[in-house]
């Protein structure tokens, strides 16, 4: 899930304490998971065959990992099970998306129904953590004020949540002093210069959703880049690959970029 609103950063984790297990019809799913003895989660997104690909080859084996914008958790279990230590982190009830109602919308309606949708989110990973045994926790926050509490990493992921922030260029900088290497999962835009630092502002009236939930931006990988170059990133590596997008039954081109600084 997207980001927004900040906390405290020094405050304590915002985790879910191993609450109870939902039930299944209190959940949204926004990846297709597969789950012993029940029928795999509907979704959005299917990773199922593609997680090698999505994460651009990188080996998370032994490493402390921050996600950010875990969703469901099909990343999330995926890299536990690949032998990291891994911390999801996402939005929470208690934080709102960057939200952006349009002339026509009442943004306190607006931001009720994002909070409900956050929170059926967080339940359908309670869920799948559950059916599936993971040892994970959420822990809540948003991508502009990464709880100091959580401590340092070796690798950061930020899980197709740039392009739904109002300052992804923020969200960098916060987190570049926590890591040294950053993952930077997200959509690619043939529309784009993708070859040289491009990007464009993507909201147009007519597009809103009844949550308030935006693309803000489409951006090139070679703009992030330009972003983390001025942050002390000096190793970068690109890959493009196709991922299953179920309302479109299509595959849809995405890419990774990994950036690391010694």
């Amino acid at each position: 899930m997207p980001h927004a609103e900040a906390t405290p950063s020094g405050a304590a984790p915002d985790a879910d304490n191993r609450e109870a297990t939902p039930a299944r019809d209190e959940c949204i799913f926004y990846h297709v998971i597969d789950l012993p003895d029940e029928a795999a989660t509907p979704g959005s997104w299917d990773f199922r065959d593609t997680e090698v690909e999505y994460h651009g080859g990188f080996e998370f084996a032994g490493k402390r990992v921050l996600e950010i914008g875990t969703a469901t958790g099909s990343h999330a279990f995926w890299m536990e099970r690949q032998g990291a230590d891994v911390l999801p982190y996402d939005l929470t009830p208690r934080h709102s998306w960057d939200l952006l109602p349009a002339p026509v919308q009442d943004s306190r309606q607006v931001d009720m129904r994002m909070r409900k949708l956050i929170g059926e989110i967080n339940a359908g990973f309670r869920y799948c953590r559950d059916r599936l045994g993971s040892k994970l926790s959420l822990h809540g926050g948003t991508a502009y004020d990464i709880p100091t509490a959580l401590g340092e990493f070796d690798v950061i992921v930020f899980a197709s949540v740039l392009l739904h922030l109002r300052d992804p260029m923020g969200a960098l900088q916060r987190a570049a002093c926590r890591a040294k290497t950053i993952i930077i999962c997200d959509r690619y835009w043939p529309s784009l210069d993708n070859a040289r630092p491009d990007a464009q502002f993507a909201p147009r009236l007519g597009d809103e959703l009844p949550w308030g939930g935006w693309t803000w931006w489409y951006v090139s990988p070679k703009a992030y880049e330009a972003m983390l170059q001025l942050l002390g990133f000096t190793s970068f590596r690109t890959t493009v690959s196709g991922h299953l997008h179920i309302p479109s039954r299509d595959r849809i081109a995405l890419y990774t970029l990994i950036a690391s600084r010694s």
